[in-house]
């Protein structure tokens, strides 16, 4: 079982646009390096909550959102929602939400 995040690592990944009565998509958060590394991979829960501690995103280059995947190896970055580091950390610190538009989430749920 995934531990839930503390308030400092809670991120909130909000999916704008969607409808109420529509399901969310799974979906995973992934800080990478400049290299390409994934340094922390995490669940986002159904309430779109997602344990991303704030020392990792001081280490990562980018948070990628998409499926919840075992490897990155193989997928097209530019297929994931991508969000500088520093950003994110902003939005932890401060609370608020990351935002997918429909262009991001849509391409995520299967059918």
């Amino acid at each position: 079982m995934a531990a839930k995040p503390n308030a400092a690592s809670r991120l909130q990944i909000d999916l704008v646009d969607l409808d109420e009565d529509r399901e969310r998509p799974a979906l995973a958060v992934y800080a990478v390096d400049r290299a390409g590394t994934v340094l922390h991979r995490a669940d986002v829960d159904a309430r779109g909550v997602a344990a991303v501690p704030p020392a990792v995103l001081e280490k990562a280059s980018e948070l990628l959102v998409g499926p919840p995947l075992e490897t990155l190896e193989g997928i097209e970055r530019s297929s994931l929602a991508r969000f500088h580091a520093g950003d994110v950390l902003e939005h932890l610190k401060e609370r608020r939400p990351l935002e997918l538009g429909p262009a991001d989430w849509g391409k995520f749920f299967l059918g």
